[in-house]
C-alpha cells in the first residue's frame, strides 16, 4: 500500500509548495515501503534541502532516506558474523541503488546483484532453496544469500575489506592472483593498483559511500 500510495503521490502535480509536499510523501512512501531506489530518485530530482525546508523533515530522517538499510536491519547479529551491516548498505549502494529489481547485461539479480550460478551455490551451501533465478529479486533471500557470500570472502581474504569487494566485483581468483603479486603493498597501495579500471573504482566508490553511512549512524569520528 505504501508503494502505490507513493506511485499515486508522485504522480502529483509538482509545481508549487504543495507539489513538493507531494513529492516528499511519495518519498517517504517509497522509504517505507523498501523501494528505496524510487525514494533516493524523488530526492535528488528535487534536493533534500528543499524538502527539509518545505516539510521541517529532520536531516537525519532524510540523510536515512538517502543512504538506507533496509531489509538489512531484519538480518541478525548472526547473519552478519563479523561483517559490519554499513558496510554492506555501502555495497548495495554501488551495485544496485537499493533497487531490488536491478538486472545488469550480465545477468547480476537484485539489490546485492547475485549471479545465478553463485546465488545457487550459496543458497545449496545454507539449505535455501531457490526455484528460478529470478526468485534472487526477491530482497529478503537476496540479502541473506549475499551476506553469506560476503562472509565467505571475507573468511578467505582475512577481513581484508578491499579484497572482498574486489572479488565481488572481479572474481575471488583474480583477486587471489593480484593479492599474491603485491602481498608485500599496504592495502592502500594495493587499491592503488588494482589493473581492472571498473574494479579500482567500484572499491573507491565503495569506500566513500561507507564512509557517509558510517557518518550518518555512528557520528563523525571522535
Amino acid at each position: 500500500l505504501f508503494a502505490s500510495a507513493g506511485q499515486e503521490l508522485e504522480a502529483a502535480s509538482t509545481q508549487g509548495a504543495h507539489g513538493l509536499i507531494w513529492q516528499a510523501r511519495a518519498a517517504q512512501a517509497f522509504h517505507w515501503a523498501g523501494e528505496h531506489h524510487r525514494a533516493m530518485r524523488i530526492l535528488r530530482r528535487h534536493g533534500r534541502t528543499i524538502f527539509s525546508n518545505t516539510l521541517g523533515l529532520p536531516v537525519p530522517e532524510l540523510q536515512e532516506m538517502v543512504y538506507p538499510l533496509g531489509a538489512l536491519q531484519r538480518l541478525t547479529t548472526a547473519d552478519f558474523d563479523s561483517l559490519d551491516p554499513l558496510f554492506v548498505g555501502a555495497l548495495i549502494m554501488a551495485e544496485s541503488d537499493w533497487n531490488p529489481h536491478a538486472f545488469s547485461r550480465v545477468g547480476a539479480r537484485g539489490l546485492m546483484q547475485l549471479m545465478p550460478d553463485t546465488g545457487r551455490r550459496v543458497a545449496e551451501s545454507i539449505g535455501v532453496a531457490v526455484s528460478s533465478d529470478d526468485h534472487l529479486f526477491d530482497p529478503a533471500l537476496n540479502l541473506k544469500l549475499g551476506v553469506t557470500y560476503l562472509r565467505e570472502l571475507s573468511r578467505r581474504f582475512e577481513g581484508r575489506l578491499p579484497l572482498v569487494l574486489a572479488s565481488y566485483n572481479a572474481g575471488e581468483d583474480e583477486v587471489s592472483k593480484w593479492w599474491a603479486k603485491h602481498d608485500g603493498d599496504d592495502i592502500e597501495e594495493f587499491i592503488a593498483n588494482i589493473p581492472f579500471r571498473e574494479t579500482r573504482r567500484y572499491v573507491q566508490r565503495v569506500y566513500v559511500y561507507y564512509a557517509e553511512y558510517q557518518r550518518i549512524y555512528r557520528g563523525p569520528p571522535g
